[in-house]
């Protein structure tokens, strides 16, 4: 369990190093050290490389449900109108699965992009993310 609780921490410090920002995290084990549910991707920083300038970039991320309990998926974000995400369940049961499907329009960008997709669930963290990044080529 502390394995799980130092890698979400790393993510949750690496994101506060690109933003430039200060984060102050509680965490709450329940006395029992039990874990209600708990939410793995198979990605947490997907990138796309090098992409043509007006188009719109599509994939998925997986999501797993590695607690005891039902994951609920309170809701699907992102940081950009350009930037969509879905998920085909808001609620994955222990051991079960999800996906995460995801799609960026690149018209008038330019460069590197970075773009975040935000889930809130019911788990400890509550918030978790996943770091989209691409080069837009003309």
């Amino acid at each position: 369990m502390l394995n799980g609780v130092r890698k979400r921490l790393q993510i949750i410090m690496n994101f506060c190093n690109i933003c430039k920002f200060t984060i102050v995290i509680p965490f709450i084990i329940s006395c029992d050290g039990s874990i209600k549910s708990d939410l793995i991707l198979s990605d947490y920083c997907v990138n796309l490389g090098d992409v043509k300038e007006g188009i719109t970039i599509s994939g998925k991320v997986k999501l797993f449900n590695k607690g005891r309990t039902d994951l609920l998926i309170k809701r699907i974000d992102t940081d950009c109108g350009c930037t969509l995400a879905t998920i085909d369940k808001m609620k994955i049961e222990s051991n079960d699965s999800a996906c995460i499907y995801y799609s960026i329009n690149t018209t008038n960008k330019l460069g590197n992009i970075e773009n975040f997709v935000f889930i809130e669930s019911n788990t400890d963290s509550i918030l978790h993310f996943i770091q989209l990044k691409a080069n837009v080529l003309k």
